[in-house]
């Protein structure tokens, strides 16, 4: 594979664009499964965030 940072713009925007059309043509089914992949892969970083928005709201209410 490239390396990333080889690429150039036109060439970056191209497969951003080919990838939408690969995108358009899946049926609703598989980008539903694409969305449930992606929320499994995110679950830990959504944890930490969650964990870290209730942190900051409970220092928030000491604060008061």
């Amino acid at each position: 594979m490239s390396n990333p940072s080889n690429f150039t713009l036109n060439e970056i925007l191209a497969r951003k664009a080919e990838a939408r059309r690969v995108r358009a043509n899946l049926s609703f089914a598989e980008k539903i499964r694409i969305v449930e992949k992606m929320r499994e892969r995110l679950a830990p970083f959504k944890a930490v965030r969650d964990k870290n928005k209730a942190g900051a709201a409970s220092q928030e209410t000491v604060r008061r």
